[in-house]
C-alpha cells in the first residue's frame, strides 16, 4: 500500500497536478482501517468475570485516590 501511495506521489509529480496527493491518502487509510477492524478469533478469548454484589472490601486499598474534596492521607 505503501507503494501505491509512492506511485499516486509520482504520478503527481509527473501530471504537475495535485489531485494525486489527495489519492495517495487512500491507501493510507485503508491500511488504518485494516489493521483496526476486529479479528474474529477474538470471539474465542475467555470473557472476564462477572462482577459481584459481594460488597465493599474490608478496608481501603492502599492505591486507592481520595475524592474531590477530600484530603490526602498521611
Amino acid at each position: 500500500m505503501f507503494l501505491v501511495t509512492l506511485g499516486c506521489i509520482g504520478v503527481a509529480i509527473a501530471t504537475k497536478s495535485v489531485i494525486p496527493v489527495f489519492l495517495a491518502w487512500v491507501p493510507l487509510l485503508a491500511l488504518v482501517w485494516a489493521l483496526n477492524r476486529p479479528d474474529p478469533s477474538d470471539a474465542a478469548w475467555p470473557q472476564p468475570p462477572a462482577a459481584t454484589d459481594a460488597g465493599p472490601a474490608t478496608g481501603p486499598r492502599a492505591d486507592a485516590v481520595p475524592g474531590a474534596g477530600e484530603p490526602l492521607a498521611d
